[in-house]
């Protein structure tokens, strides 16, 4: 029986038969990866506390017949403050589906795992910001997983024309992606300016002007992308709403 060994995030688990967990990994050496989690259903099990979402932790695999199975598990980051307020948790509860749905199995790729953990690290030391803030950031974050994945359209060329694309001139079409506003067809969107420099960037001057904007274009990139909504999207806007009104405390 071969045995492996790798850092690995968790994604998702499931329950499978009585006991048994089917987890949902991303790895640096083999991408996205399904493995069994034997009898941490219990309320016993030594592995059960060390397989949760959103933990990133040093597992050894052991060959299955269908599908490897955990026999250790270390916690390198519990990722604590994301899960100690509810607007973190959700915004990252809302990143981890759409890795999820981004990963391939057998995709050797440290970068995008090394990427995925520090926007994380990164969201972690965001929770004092004002929510509205960190969706806006938490919407560029995916914008550059997507561009990692070969998923996000060139906001660099028009697609039309190939030629370089300035900031006030761009608008967006789902099936043909970034163009020239001459170019575009009418269904196409205009792309404020600030949006894409932001996209570009990360710099924003007026998160408040262009951030319904911006949400709109990449949701729109999503959608057309996965082909359906992310599960967690429709959960993540009630809790910003609320988060949002006058003397709320769901975001403290």
């Amino acid at each position: 029986m071969s045995v492996i060994r790798t850092k690995a995030l968790i994604l998702r688990h499931t329950t499978d038969r009585e006991h048994d967990r089917i987890i949902v990994v991303l790895t640096p050496q083999y991408g996205q990866m399904r493995i069994r989690a034997r009898g941490t259903k219990k309320s016993t099990a030594k592995l059960g506390g060390s397989l949760e979402p959103m933990m990133e932790v040093d597992l050894t695999l052991a060959n299955g017949r269908v599908t490897d199975v955990v026999t250790g598990s270390v916690i390198l980051n519990r990722f604590n403050r994301l899960r100690r307020e509810v607007v973190s948790l959700i915004m990252a509860q809302w990143l981890l589906e759409l890795v999820e749905r981004v990963t391939k199995p057998n995709q050797h790729d440290p970068a995008l795992y090394d990427l995925v953990v520090g926007m994380l690290a990164d969201m972690a030391e965001e929770t004092d910001a004002p929510a509205g803030q960190r969706w806006l950031r938490l919407l560029r974050r995916a914008w550059l997983i997507l561009g990692h994945q070969g998923f996000a359209p060139s906001l660099e060329r028009c697609a039309v024309c190939h030629q370089p694309l300035t900031a006030d001139d761009v608008a967006f079409h789902p099936a043909a992606g970034f163009v020239h506003r001459r170019e575009a067809s009418a269904e196409a969107a205009v792309v404020k300016p600030s949006v894409v420099a932001y996209l570009r960037g990360g710099n924003s001057a007026d998160d408040r002007q262009m951030f319904a904007a911006l949400r709109r274009l990449v949701e729109s990139i999503l959608h057309h992308t996965l082909d359906r909504p992310l599960k967690s999207e429709g959960v993540l806007r009630s809790v910003v709403r609320l988060a949002q009104l006058p003397n709320s405390r769901i975001a403290r």
